[in-house]
């Protein structure tokens, strides 16, 4: 089974990638607060850069052309929402598109990346257990 984190990274990218395919099919899209919410968590999971949400949010918010051409805005859409995955530590490569877009659980291969807190308490962990271990036979 997937720690917690994980199980909540990948939720929360369900959300994101609902909201960008209706984006692409809608004329405009009212972005409502569970996804404000979605994309301030997957931003606190993320690597700390801003960029890739403020894309996905300005894009989905974007009204489309009169024309009907919706390709710029789907563009835009995409690539924030591929910048989101690849920001949380996930290599969007096609087997994890597809999960998504089959609102399916992750493959089996990903992990998503510890956040720097983690890493650095477990590195303190084991320092501190060195030296425990240093005093312990070395007197």
């Amino acid at each position: 089974m997937r720690p917690p984190r994980e199980h909540l990274i990948w939720k929360a990218l369900l959300v994101v990638d609902e909201a960008a395919a209706a984006a692409c099919v809608a004329a405009m899209t009212r972005p409502s607060l569970s996804l404000r919410f979605t994309l301030t968590f997957l931003y606190a999971c993320g690597n700390g850069e801003r960029w890739p949400y403020d894309t996905f949010w300005t894009a989905i918010r974007k009204p489309s052309p009169t024309d009907g051409k919706m390709c710029g805005r789907s563009t835009q859409v995409h690539s924030g929402l591929l910048a989101i995955i690849r920001n949380v530590g996930i290599d969007p490569q096609q087997p994890v598109l597809d999960a998504l877009r089959a609102r399916r659980g992750p493959p089996a291969t990903i992990r998503v990346r510890r956040i720097a807190g983690d890493l650095l308490l477990d590195d303190r962990r084991e320092l501190e257990a060195a030296k425990e271990r240093a005093r312990k036979y070395h007197g």
